[in-house]
């Protein structure tokens, strides 16, 4: 497959309908969220979410993260009571990934879970909440790297880590080098109390 490789500076609403159009039809999409370089295909769909986890090199043991819009779609996903949802509505759009209890029913890959619980963020991104809302869908994404891998923040680096892999990923947006990449703070909130969870 050729690669599909779009500049984020070309017209917005083209990438953005791209994007959308790639990860609806069970494409696998990398782009560049606000924190580095991000995988995303559609959560709801289980053969989308395996191609992440094969083209990471990783096994399914590890779940995949979510991505939605806004503290509503959190709640279709999760259980959430009111304290959790002020603490979140206190944080989002930002670079924390809430760990909360999963809905049942929700629709979500259980390659997204784990036993009952789920990683959730809203990314202070516009073009991420453009094209989960332009979509409709909950995204699953993670880090664009190889597992074991360092974090990816440009395109260079994207090619370099995977390899013959590169050509497998249906759609890449290039936003150029990101400055400043951390990778989203995850915050366990299943507890009794919050809990900030090392990432391995």
């Amino acid at each position: 497959m050729l690669n599909n490789i779009i500049k984020l500076d070309q017209n917005q609403e083209e990438v953005i309908n791209k994007a959308s159009e790639i990860i609806k039809s069970g494409g696998v999409s990398v782009l560049p969220f606000d924190t580095i370089y991000g995988i995303c295909a559609d959560a709801c769909n289980d053969g989308a979410v395996r191609r992440i986890i094969d083209l990471k090199q990783r096994g399914p043991e590890k779940p995949i993260g979510v991505a939605v819009d806004s503290i509503d779609k959190i709640n279709n996903i999760t259980v959430l009571d009111e304290k959790s949802k002020l603490l979140i509505e206190e944080k989002i759009p930002g670079k924390f990934t809430f760990i909360l209890k999963s809905k049942s029913g929700n629709g979500v890959s259980n390659l997204c879970r784990k036993g009952d619980t789920i990683g959730v963020r809203v990314p202070d991104s516009d073009l991420i909440l453009s094209i989960i809302r332009e979509s409709g869908l909950v995204l699953a994404q993670t880090s664009a790297n190889i597992a074991g891998g360092g974090n990816i923040t440009s395109i260079d680096e994207l090619r370099e880590q995977f390899g013959e892999n590169f050509n497998n990923i249906d759609l890449i947006v290039d936003g150029g080098q990101l400055e400043n990449p951390v990778p989203s703070m995850i915050i366990d909130m299943t507890g009794d109390e919050l809990k900030r969870v090392e990432r391995s």
